[in-house]
Order: structure tokens, then C-alpha cells, then sequence
């Protein structure tokens, strides 16, 4: 069963010192400071769950590939510290993902605890959509695959809408 593959991962991996500076530890005094100041991306667990810490493993392998994107701020909250930031988050299971934008509500990551689809959620939500294409080149860098090109892996489906600058909503 799943609990048996989260207690056999917690165990096989106990020893193992996770980089922990990949990412940045959100406190009750930081939070809402470094959520408003950057696009985060914000861990909220707790460290005594086992299921927690098999996904903080998780969370750290896609902190590892994406070291050196500038775009994206990975944060972490462990709510065995800090359960009035988790409270105020309306965090009530470990482990949730969000994801804070500035002027958006937050987007809660609701795929598999694996590294792969985590990767996949950041990657597709990193950009604002949908996207302006404003000029003729941009239109043709979109439709030849070069405009968000470190983004194609991660989507098979793509719209392109014209619109005249008169219409309405």
C-alpha cells in the first residue's frame, strides 16, 4: 500500500542529509514579506509526518533543477513551527503546495507527491496566462515552438487566439 512505500522511502532515506539551503525557510516573521515580494512557490509540512518528509525529498530534487531559474522563489513552512502561518494559509493536511503570485489568489498544487509532476505544475504555472503576443515575430517564435521553449516538454496543447485591439470582454 502507499503508507508501506512512504514508511519504506522515511526509513531507506533517514540518514540522508536533504540541501535544505535550496530552499528558503518561511517563519511567522517572514512569510508574508516573501510571498508579496516574488513569485514563491511555498512548502507547507510537517516534520514529524512521514508523508511529509517523503515529499520534502521530493521538493528538493525539483529545487535541484531548477537552481538558477531566476523567476521562481521556493519556500518552505514547516507547520510543526509555525501552525499559525499554516492556519492563516487554510492548511489543514500535510503536505500542500502553493503557489503565490502577486495580485492572484494562490494556486494549491493538487497532482502526485512525486518530483516529476511537481516539476511539470511549476513549470506550466511560472508564466501568466494566457500569454499577449503583441508583435508578428512573437506570433511566428510561438507557432515555430521558440517562444517558452523551455516549457514544450511539459504541454502538448497550445491555442493561439487573434483578437482586433476593439473587441471586448
Amino acid at each position: 500500500t502507499q503508507d508501506d512505500e512512504v514508511a519504506e522511502t522515511v526509513y531507506r532515506d533517514r540518514k540522508r542529509q536533504l540541501p535544505l539551503e535550496l530552499t528558503v525557510e518561511l517563519t511567522e516573521e517572514t512569510f508574508n514579506a516573501t510571498v508579496m515580494a516574488s513569485d514563491s512557490i511555498v512548502l507547507f509540512y510537517a516534520g514529524w509526518q512521514a508523508v511529509s518528509m517523503a515529499f520534502l525529498q521530493s521538493y528538493i530534487d525539483v529545487a535541484i533543477k531548477l537552481k538558477g531559474t531566476p523567476s521562481m522563489l521556493l519556500t518552505r513552512v514547516n507547520c510543526a513551527d509555525w501552525s499559525d502561518v499554516c492556519t492563516q494559509q487554510n492548511v489543514i493536511a500535510f503536505p500542500v503546495v502553493k503557489m503565490y503570485k502577486e495580485g492572484e489568489n494562490p494556486v494549491s498544487y493538487a497532482g502526485m507527491l512525486g518530483s516529476e509532476d511537481l516539476l511539470k505544475f511549476i513549470q506550466l504555472n511560472r508564466i501568466s496566462y494566457p500569454v499577449n503576443i503583441a508583435s508578428t515575430q512573437e506570433a511566428e517564435e510561438y507557432l515555430n515552438g521558440e517562444l517558452y521553449q523551455d516549457l514544450i516538454s511539459y504541454s502538448s496543447v497550445s491555442v493561439l487566439g487573434l483578437f482586433s485591439p476593439t473587441m471586448t470582454t
